[in-house]
């Protein structure tokens, strides 16, 4: 199978069974008895035990696996808050309350596992290793290769460029041909002012 849709068929999987257990919870057919057999353990058994066990064979790296399991329960949980009726929630509503505090779990662990990376940088930095491979390899350890390791290493480097500039030397940097608009005019301090700017 393709490595890419390997990795993102787990995605897949929920935008299917998420439309397909949708349109079944939401028509009356034969189906479903008339809208009498809308049980909630259907879409259960697909969101929180098919849909992790699918990250964990489709995805090597184990604790990207799990990273993304957490993800994509608390994504089924919240369509099924939606799908599922009212009346035949049992176990979901516990499910429902549940989510913040996973989400909120799952928020500290990714702020944790950010500021390991940039202390892992800053040591990097400290024993005067190429900073562009210091960050490379510390987003890879925690993200994987991929796009995402690709939007983060760069949005990364905009940051150690920002706030690190002057711990930074050119000779710490593998080749010949260097970055160095940080330290034209100011335009560090002209950065830090754009950021809250567009953040707005």
């Amino acid at each position: 199978m393709n490595p890419v849709i390997r990795r993102i068929l787990p995605f897949i999987f929920l935008v299917v069974t998420s439309l397909s257990w949708g349109i079944y919870y939401t028509t009356t057919t034969h189906f479903n008895n008339s809208g009498e057999a809308n049980y909630e353990w259907l879409f259960l058994i697909d969101g929180l035990f098919v849909l992790p066990l699918l990250c964990f064979v489709c995805i090597k790296d184990k604790k990207q696996a799990l990273v993304k399991a957490v993800v994509y329960v608390s994504l089924a949980i919240l369509v099924g808050s939606f799908i599922i009726p009212d009346e035949s929630k049992v176990i979901w509503e516990y499910l429902e309350s549940g989510r913040y505090v996973l989400l909120i779990g799952f928020v500290l662990l990714e702020v944790m596992a950010i500021v390991t990376m940039f202390m892992a940088i800053k040591v990097a930095l400290s024993k005067q290793e190429d900073p562009d491979l210091a960050i490379v390899s510390a987003v890879q350890k925690y993200v994987g290769k991929g796009a995402l390791c690709k939007i983060l290493t760069f949005e990364t480097r905009m940051w150690m460029f920002l706030f690190c500039a002057n711990s930074i030397s050119f000779k710490h940097f593998h080749g010949s041909q260097h970055f160095s608009y940080h330290l034209k005019d100011g335009s560090q301090s002209t950065a830090l002012g754009f950021i809250p700017r567009f953040s707005q």
